[in-house]
């Protein structure tokens, strides 16, 4: 019984390792291609207009919660860095957190975009505090990126002008903590 099942055993391995056969049949040592359909060529239309280089934050998609609306963040940005507060309606320490950017928004109005980004299915007006910044839902984001829903909330994504996430707060931190992590993104530090 255990000559069978290592014989067995022996046989599915060489069967996975082993590659498929190629469409290329050998007769007498020489190969003799198959017959197969013309390769279809695809021929790319060229823009008018010159497309701005593509940011992994284009590849971040924000849902409007009320109008359904889906937007890249990219767009959202318009080139500056961007703020991510992920929040939810159960979460208390997020209503400090809404208080303490609600605080810091103003001093850095124009360098950097805020966003609150809640989870679906969480209504907005749900929210224990309310933002002065939009409210989305994240739709869709890359792997690559470590943009996903948060396991501890709040957490606050700081993404620079390239797209990439240049610091990320899990918790809840002191204003001045915020301040300064901000600060420096704005800096391109």
């Amino acid at each position: 019984m255990m000559r069978i099942i290592i014989a067995l055993s022996v046989f599915l391995l060489v069967a996975c390792v082993t590659p498929p056969p190629s469409s290329a049949k050998s007769y007498g040592g020489q190969a003799a291609a198959t017959s197969s359909p013309a390769p279809v060529v695809e021929k790319k239309v060229e823009s008018a207009v010159p497309s701005k280089p593509a940011t992994p934050a284009d590849e971040i998609l924000l849902r409007d919660p009320v109008s359904g609306a889906i937007t890249p963040l990219a767009e959202l940005a318009d080139g500056q860095p961007v703020l991510l507060d992920f929040s939810a309606s159960w979460c208390e320490p997020c209503a400090v957190l809404i208080e303490r950017l609600n605080g810091l928004q103003p001093k850095f109005e124009g360098k950097i975009r805020f966003f609150m980004v809640i989870q679906k299915g969480d209504a907005p007006e749900r929210l224990p505090g309310r933002p002065e910044y939009p409210i989305y839902q994240l739709e869709r984001a890359p792997a690559t990126l470590k943009v996903t829903p948060p396991q501890i909330l709040p957490t606050v994504l700081l993404i620079g002008r390239d797209g990439t996430v240049v610091a990320e707060l899990a918790g809840l931190y002191p204003g001045l903590y915020y301040y300064g992590t901000i600060a420096d993104v704005v800096a391109g530090n």
